[in-house]
């Protein structure tokens, strides 16, 4: 069973065992001296906050009781999957300006609390990772391309691009001075 854009799900199309038959068919032994009246179901949902840190899933328990009153219990397990890509907010990323390190050095500055900032998906608020293409503190002499690769916490990934620019350089053809005085 899948997550929806909502990181809900449906198990209408999980099937139902609604009697001893289907539960036998589907590798259940039952041995009973009795006849069996009901065959009952209670779904239980079980989600990590984290999204897949830890499995998500349904207990789906089956109770069968006979014609005496005597039941049993039998589990399903229903795992519940996250394969929907996070996106960025925003068709395009800002362009933004390169760190100064001093001495006309720029470097790549650190980029992941845009990242954060823009970041949506179905069932986590944050990426768990982050990865881009050139270093945080890179240094860079012109403006960068920074290709970041960011992944939910169930290992769905995608990529976006973000401009690191670098001041135009200053350049000074000649210095004419003709007199100095003080």
């Amino acid at each position: 069973v899948y997550t929806d854009d909502n990181c809900d799900f449906d198990l209408s199309g999980v099937q139902v065992y609604y009697d001893t038959t289907d539960l036998e068919d589907a590798g259940l032994t039952i041995v009973d001296c009795h006849d069996i009246t009901r065959v009952t179901y209670a779904d239980v949902p079980t989600r990590d906050p984290q999204g897949c840190e830890n499995e998500n899933y349904v207990t789906r328990t089956y109770t069968i009781t006979d014609k005496c009153g005597n039941s049993s219990t039998v589990d399903q397990i229903i795992n519940i999957q996250d394969t929907t890509r996070p996106q960025m907010d925003v068709p395009a990323l800002d362009d933004v300006a390169a760190t100064s390190m001093g001495g006309c050095k720029f470097a790549i500055p650190d980029l992941s609390s845009i990242i954060n900032a823009h970041y949506t998906d179905n069932c986590t608020s944050l990426p768990k990772t982050i990865t881009p293409d050139h270093a945080w503190g890179e240094l860079i002499s012109d403006t960068t391309i920074v290709t970041i690769t960011y992944t939910d916490s169930c290992d769905n990934a995608n990529t976006t691009t973000i401009r690191v620019n670098v001041p135009a350089k200053l350049v000074i053809d000649s210095v004419k001075m003709d007199s100095v005085s003080c």
